[in-house]
């Protein structure tokens, strides 16, 4: 909505995340990272350090953003409401936080970061003196990111403390997501090949975006090497070996009906590089397929049982491999898969970080859209069979 009104150039209230620090020296480190982090849509993202700032600066700083709260990115048709991330420590916020709540139209306060829960306790009544100010500005949940693997693992007083910081930002009824950080990293520990290659997942909102996507990795080269690219049914196979075909992308589908004379020449011909691309199931082999040494696995549909990823990562030689999951964040079992798949990671790993997502800048790579959909469009089932 927000969108739509900044690209028709109605005025829309300027949206603001907080990121609250223990430190000035932590907040100073993520006011740098944030800057760094977002180079290439500084157009509509102004990061704002209130420590270095008085509280008359903040609220002039962000008068000035929220003037030019219809921002264009660049390449793009859409224009985008004007985003602030304000970075400092909860005391330093307490004196701001009153003069820009009346002085500024910001739209949500999006994030409360500590580094550790018992840190936050430190500042437990200014956390709590600030989200009383902005507890009717607060539109998203609020993220508490800690290295206590559960609440409970706190002392009953701290347990009492972080709920009176939760109330006070959030209302008695409403629950903040807690992000359990990585303890430090036992580097004498022997890592496994699975758990060194980059596990990674991309949101992918449509089946069209997954096509758009799987053009850009496999066209651009982003992806190289020999790659597999796992798939629910055969009919998607054939679809995605069709697609490819449009686009000069050599590839071979593994289906689970074929004889076993040609599944032994096909992977033959791939196991000895004579093409790049193969298509297989992700279920349904009486004999699992026989692999080696491949660079990447792309998970086209979201696989359903962690054996079943873990079989295909495996097979991944590269040091510089990765596993590539495309999840539709609509879809309550590709978000459970991924939330599977964390805790199998932390429970094999003892990580949290294993698993990363992927951030895909859509306004880049959607310039192929109309490439992609025209060859789309016609993946018909007789298209395909044809």
């Amino acid at each position: 909505m927000e969108q739509a009104k900044a690209a028709e150039g109605e005025k829309v209230p300027l949206v603001a995340s907080v990121v609250l620090c223990h430190s000035q020296i932590r907040s100073a480190e993520m006011a740098e990272f944030a800057t760094e982090l977002t180079q290439f849509c500084s157009e509509i993202v102004e990061v704002v350090n209130c420590d270095e700032l008085s509280p008359e600066q903040v609220v002039q700083k962000l008068a000035q953003v929220a003037s030019n709260s219809g921002a264009a990115v660049e390449g793009s048709d859409l224009s985008f409401p004007k985003t602030a991330l304000l970075v400092s420590t909860p005391e330093t916020f307490g004196k701001v936080a009153k003069m820009v709540a009346k002085a500024v139209p910001i739209n949500n306060t999006a994030s409360c970061l500590t580094n550790r829960l018992a840190e936050a306790m430190d500042f437990k009544d200014e956390l709590v003196d600030v989200g009383s100010q902005l507890i009717e500005k607060v539109s998203c949940k609020v993220i508490f990111t800690t290295n206590v693997r559960d609440e409970k693992d706190l002392s009953m007083s701290e347990q009492d403390d972080f709920k009176e910081i939760k109330e006070a930002w959030m209302g008695p009824d409403a629950k903040a997501l807690t992000v359990r950080m990585n303890d430090d990293a036992d580097e004498s520990r022997e890592r496994t090949a699975f758990e060194t290659v980059a596990h990674l997942f991309a949101f992918t909102k449509t089946t069209l975006d997954k096509y758009i996507l799987i053009f850009n990795l496999l066209k651009l080269a982003i992806l190289e090497g020999k790659t597999v690219i796992l798939v629910s049914d055969v009919t998607q196979a054939y679809r995605l070996k069709y697609f490819l075909a449009k686009f000069s992308l050599r590839s071979f589908v593994l289906s689970t009906d074929m004889p076993k004379a040609q599944v032994s020449s096909i992977l033959h011909f791939y196991n000895i590089g004579q093409f790049d691309l193969l298509i297989m199931l992700q279920t349904g082999y009486s004999k699992r397929p026989m692999i080696k040494e491949i660079s990447n696995v792309i998970n086209f549909d979201m696989p359903r049982d962690y054996n079943t990823y873990k079989m295909t990562g495996q097979t991944i030689t590269e040091e510089t491999g990765c596993v590539l999951n495309f999840a539709m964040p609509d879809k309550d079992e590709d978000i459970g898969m991924l939330a599977h798949l964390q805790r199998k990671f932390r429970k094999s790993f003892g990580r949290d970080d294993v698993i990363k997502c992927l951030p895909v800048i859509w306004t880049e790579i959607s310039k192929s859209k109309s490439r992609v959909e025209s060859v789309f469009n016609h993946l018909s089932n007789k298209a395909v069979q044809q």
